[in-house]
């Protein structure tokens, strides 16, 4: 009896040392006109306990010993840090933020700051793109603005990621925002070509990108017409400073990537236990129809998706410099990227150069030039018509012996049909080559110090060029072999000639006017060709 009561006077000692561990604060949180602010984040500093206002702008939060401050943020919000103290109940009032007001931002064919925008408009700078890996930079935008949905058009590491914003405003059209790098206009063009992928942006290094700027409704879009009917995104690429000292970047990234999750697939023993089933349902028995039937215990099992999968290499340099004189600036960088697919056999390199310039002549007189080359390597598999070995591990049989004693596919009678994904991964040659030519010339003059007149031309240069090769083992390929290459060219040019006469009055009030005409021509050619029946599976060449 004795040890019982001290038994259970121990556990109350420790549950009231516990208790005494942790408390509870209150409080509401609003704005300085005592208007609750609902979904505000409460969160201990150095700690992971925290939560959300409600409604009427009240939250309830656990404070362990040990936490003293609170962060409180809220959209728009200048973020706080409250002392806690020995406060049960707060009271916490926010202030709208307002640095950013002064912010300039890109829209159309000119520049405004923030506080003077009232159309819709998002803009993120260099800052979302730091310590961020992607293969191309669209990716990088998911989740970086409201009204912004991105998702990848397919797997490949050179997709195009569909952009929506606020919505699609199309059924039948499309529904592409309008990019524009620079002030140059790309051309619109399918999001493939037989195929091919003709993602605009491929060769722009998001290292290069200074802000990034998206126009969403009509107000904001009327000046680019009907082509800015779905969205505009504007792109300005990093510019030198004047009477800045050069500045050096280097840099240089490496990593692993692999495939998150696998399909759950039925192994050997599995299929052929259901294999049998069915043939029981069927009306067999394995007394009559032996052949019908598995030994279930002696089947062999492969994990065909293990067959395909390789962890792939991605490894990523850079280099750059920028600064500028009294009457020059600059900024010159370079990239290379090289990153492993997920599947053997695929993979992409990129290689980019960009030169911005400026240069003042007089003090009325601003001349600059943007150019740059890039160019891409893509090794890929085929899609889903041509047999894909992704989409074969999905459906071929499981209890097979699928690598021969030297560790290499098995290309016998037993599995070597087309079909057998191993096979049909080391068949199919796809490559693409995506060469690129971005360039912008401008010139501004400025009589008086409201009077400003601006030319600019803008010339984008886009070429893709693919061959692929299915052998006998594929689908597509049976029995001989088939071959293909195609071929898509794009050119376009801009010609903006501006004129802009701006009034300000009191400090309060001012008038803009703009006033221009641009010349705009786009062209797009594609030319496909292929073959079949070759004498040799090792051939490669189209007019083998």
């Amino acid at each position: 009896m004795r040890k019982l009561l001290l038994f259970s006077g121990l556990l109350l000692l420790s549950s009231t040392s516990n208790l005494a561990q942790t408390r509870t604060v209150t409080g509401r949180v609003t704005d300085l006109q005592d208007n609750p602010l609902s979904g505000a984040t409460l969160l201990l500093k150095d700690n992971t306990v925290g939560t959300a206002t409600d409604a009427a702008g009240a939250f309830s939060l656990p404070v362990p010993e040990g936490y003293n401050v609170l962060v409180v943020r809220y959209v728009g919000y200048a973020t706080q840090e409250i002392q806690i103290g020995g406060q049960s109940r707060i009271v916490i009032r926010m202030q709208e933020r307002i640095t950013g007001l002064e912010e300039v931002m890109v829209i159309g064919f000119g520049e405004q700051s923030r506080r003077r925008i009232t159309s819709a408009s998002s803009s993120v700078n260099e800052e979302a793109f730091e310590n961020v890996s992607v293969p191309v930079f669209q990716r990088a935008l998911q989740g970086q603005m409201p009204g912004v949905v991105l998702t990848n058009a397919s797997g490949g590491l050179n997709a195009e990621s569909i952009i929506r914003i606020r919505g699609v405003g199309s059924i039948s059209a499309g529904n592409q925002p309008l990019f524009v790098v620079d002030g140059l206009i790309l051309a619109a063009r399918p999001d493939n070509y037989l195929g091919v992928s003709t993602n605009p942006l491929i060769g722009l290094d998001p290292n290069d990108i200074a802000s990034i700027n998206v126009l969403k409704d009509a107000a904001a879009t009327a000046i680019y017409g009907s082509r800015g009917s779905n969205g505009v995104i504007l792109i300005r690429t990093k510019r030198g400073q004047y009477n800045h000292r050069p500045k050096t970047n280097i840099g240089y990234y490496a990593g692993f990537s692999e495939i998150s999750k696998k399909h759950r697939l039925l192994n050997g023993q599995e299929y052929a236990g259901l294999w049998n089933q069915a043939a029981h349902n069927a009306g067999y028995d394995p007394i009559s129809n032996p052949d019908m039937f598995y030994d279930v215990e002696t089947q062999p099992s492969v994990d065909w998706q293990e067959l395909l999968l390789q962890k792939g290499f991605v490894q990523e340099a850079s280099a750059s410099t920028s600064g500028g004189s009294a009457n020059t600036r600059y900024y010159v960088g370079g990239s290379f990227r090289a990153e492993d697919g997920y599947l053997r056999t695929t993979g992409i390199k990129r290689y980019s150069i960009r030169a911005n310039i400026e240069q003042m002549i007089g003090e009325k007189v601003r001349a600059g030039l943007s150019i740059s080359p890039s160019r891409t390597l893509d090794n890929r598999t085929g899609n889903q018509w041509a047999g894909a070995a992704w989409g074969a591990t999905a459906w071929f049989p499981p209890n097979v012996e699928a690598l021969d004693e030297n560790g290499d596919c098995r290309r016998d009678p037993l599995i070597g049909f087309p079909g057998n994904p191993c096979v049909v991964l080391e068949d199919q040659h796809i490559e693409g080559v995506t060469s690129q030519v971005l360039a912008n010339a401008h010139l501004s003059w400025s009589p008086l110090p409201n009077l400003k007149f601006k030319t600019e031309l803008g010339i984008e240069s886009y070429q893709v060029q693919s061959s692929a090769r299915f052998g006998a083992a594929t689908w597509f390929g049976a029995p001989n072999g088939v071959g293909s290459f195609r071929n898509m060219q794009v050119f376009n040019y801009n010609w903006a000639n501006l004129a802009t006469w701006e009034q300000q009055w009191a400090e309060r009030h001012s008038l803009e006017i703009t006033a221009g005409i641009q010349l705009t021509k786009d062209s797009f050619k594609g030319q496909s060709a292929g073959a079949g029946g070759f004498a040799d599976g090792r051939l490669q060449s189209l007019g083998a």
